[in-house]
């Protein structure tokens, strides 16, 4: 594979809000039902009214939050990164979560949730307790208002909290009109504007990560915590002490002049050499196996000898080129003896055994599968038999079809994508696939060939099954195996990118299918595709892009905003200066930085959904090609 180059993103569409038709709280319906007749003088029955009342109790979320509720967090929790130019936020999979409450009563449009973030030497200790406690904050000295319980709610529920100082969280706290603009719904969409994601709700912070520290995030409630004048301190001194209810949290470390963004991790993966193999070695015939992929093993010989032989999985680039012995009646017949270096090459032979083991651990797979080969097997004397034309039709439409059972089927199309196959069996030596590396791959035929005859193998007890299965070629009546090749990565991306988009192509620039994208492990990912890539291509979900501003450069030696276009083009014009709530602490003035936006672009509304389109900061897309 050549270096790695970068192309475009995905598209998004910003709104403003997604009020839910009902808030959360308690409402009666009533039903009135009138009869009357059409009789003008002496009406037969009189006129009647009938009513009924209902009540019923809109719950939402309010003290926790489902974890399940939550999409994804940028930075992502526990990276190590420069962020220092992003803007946290967090991405709600309900879209009218952010407005099912209110912070002020009195202004439904806004949210009830924000993000206050705080550096390793102001934040504050995360307590659980019961509402019951939480209702008796007053009287330990604590501000928090008195509240009702909801239907559903106890005093034995639990809750987490974080008691903050006056003085510091008036530093933090958005003002009411920087809290509208830390809220908006995004939703990714193709080239011709349809919708190809689900709805989601954003949390945006309005803090800048500190230097060199360990940052926590708090996403809090501020149910009727505010008025018409900000935040309700309560009269609280500064040294007071403020409650605030926790629903979530997460950290996230940024130390100075770290490059570990998305594409800087990406274009920093080793991809030399691009296959899994050892270091180069000195001894050509230990160079000639090692370039193959092969790794040397432990060997336990029958007779209980023990040696070391040459294994390789099926993610190597050689293939055996002579031919085997398949089907084949015992792994033994599969190993291979090198005169040369005196030592055996179990690669085959331990696929097959694999192949088989893995097929005896399903119990209702393997029962399937013998029984559909000894159908195929009678089936297959009685069309040898000279009789058999003479049978009568309704005896031979009783014959077993030749397509295997849908659960043998399915149970073999996982094998081919490798579904179950021990990771030891994939990367036989840890040092073939190092922290921060990429390797590429063709899968095996031969290796997958064997692998596919161990499971086979059930009920091959004989030399005479031997002989019936190599006249039913069994492999070809389950569909083959497909040519198959793909990539297997252990990186930090893994874990702190979820959902990464991997788009394949071949040499013409064709779309390839991707048949397997799994996560083996919390930093390793492997990915099939049917056919002969040439191409992989790296990106973002648009759905976990990020927010923040320009880094210092010649032209503008402070942070700074290079605006967009009403298409999300950006274009010449720049915000020099940021505007600060509290620039000691790093708060931006998030209403101050959209009225100057909206003065440079004007717009006839500018709501949080225009400033979120101008705060939205693109991730590149990372390309492998074929060299």
């Amino acid at each position: 594979m050549a270096d790695p180059i970068e192309v475009p993103n995905d598209k998004l569409q910003f709104s403003q809000f997604h009020q839910p038709s009902l808030k959360t709280g308690l409402y009666q319906i009533v039903v009135t039902h009138q009869i009357s007749t059409n009789e003008p003088a002496q009406p037969k029955i009189p006129q009647t009214e009938f009513s009924a009342t209902r009540k019923f109790y809109v719950a939402g979320e309010r003290f926790s939050l489902d974890p399940k509720d939550i999409y994804a967090v940028y930075p992502p929790d526990g990276s190590l990164s420069d962020h220092s130019t992003i803007l946290p936020h967090l991405i709600l999979n309900r879209s009218t979560l952010p407005w099912e409450r209110q912070a002020d009563p009195n202004n439904e449009d806004l949210p009830w949730l924000s993000l206050l973030m705080f550096t390793a030497d102001q934040t504050p200790l995360a307590q659980t307790m019961t509402l019951g406690e939480l209702q008796q904050s007053a009287s330990v000295g604590v501000k928090f208002p008195s509240f009702d319980l909801e239907p559903g709610q106890t005093s034995d529920d639990r809750v987490v909290v974080i008691d903050v100082a006056k003085q510091l969280l008036a530093r933090l706290l958005p003002s009411n009109t920087d809290l509208a603009y830390q809220a908006h719904i995004r939703q990714a969409i193709a080239n011709d504007g349809t919708p190809t994601g689900q709805e989601r709700a954003v949390i945006l912070g309005n803090r800048l990560p500190g230097p060199n520290q360990i940052n926590t995030v708090f996403l809090v409630s501020l149910e009727n915590r505010y008025t018409s004048a900000g935040f309700d301190f309560q009269q609280a001194s500064d040294s007071d002490l403020i409650r605030l209810v926790v629903l979530s949290s997460w950290r996230f470390a940024s130390p100075p002049a770290a490059q570990q963004q998305f594409a800087d991790l990406m274009l920093g993966l080793n991809y030399s050499p691009s296959n899994l193999r050892l270091a180069t070695n000195a001894n050509p015939l230990a160079e000639h196996y090692a370039a193959q992929g092969y790794a040397l093993l432990p060997h336990n010989m029958r007779q209980a000898n023990q040696s070391i032989s040459w294994y390789r999985g099926p993610l190597g680039v050689g293939q055996h080129t002579a031919q085997l012995p398949l089907p084949a009646l015992a792994a033994d017949s599969l190993l291979a003896y090198d005169s040369t270096t005196g030592m055996f090459d179990v690669s085959y032979a331990a696929a097959w055994e694999l192949g088989r083991l893995m097929m005896l651990q399903t119990k209702q797979i393997s029962t399937s599968l013998y029984a559909w080969k000894r159908g195929q097997i009678q089936q297959k004397k009685s069309q040898n038999t000279p009789t058999a034309r003479f049978q009568p039709q309704r005896l031979q439409s009783r014959s077993l079809a030749s397509a295997a059972p849908a659960d043998v089927q399915a149970w073999f199309k996982g094998l081919a994508q490798l579904q179950g196959v021990p990771f030891n069996y994939l990367v036989p030596d840890e040092t073939m696939l190092p922290n921060e590396a990429i390797r590429f791959f063709q899968l095996d035929p031969a290796w997958m060939a064997c692998l596919c005859d161990g499971a086979l193998s059930i009920g091959r007890a004989t030399t005479g099954d031997l002989t019936h299965e190599q006249a039913l070629d069994l492999p070809t009546l389950l569909g083959g195996l497909p040519t198959v090749t793909g990539f297997i990565m252990r990186s930090a991306v893994v874990a702190g990118w979820p959902n990464i988009i991997i788009e394949a192509s071949d040499a013409a620039g064709g779309n390839i299918d991707q048949i397997r994208l799994e996560k083996l492990a919390d930093s390793v990912l492997i990915g099939l595709f049917a056919g002969e890539v040439a191409r992989f291509s790296f990106k973002l979900h648009a759905e976990t892009l990020h927010f923040g501003f320009d880094p210092a450069n010649q032209q503008y030696p402070t942070l700074h905003k290079q605006l967009r276009d009403s298409n999300g083009v950006e274009t010449d014009q720049v915000i020099a200066t940021i505007p600060w709530q509290d620039e000691a602490y790093s708060v931006v003035g998030l209403a101050q930085l959209a009225s100057s936006m909206q003065q440079i672009v004007p717009q006839a509304s500018f709501t949080s959904a225009q400033f979120a389109l101008q705060m939205i900061e693109g991730s590149a897309s990372v390309c492998f090609e074929q060299a």
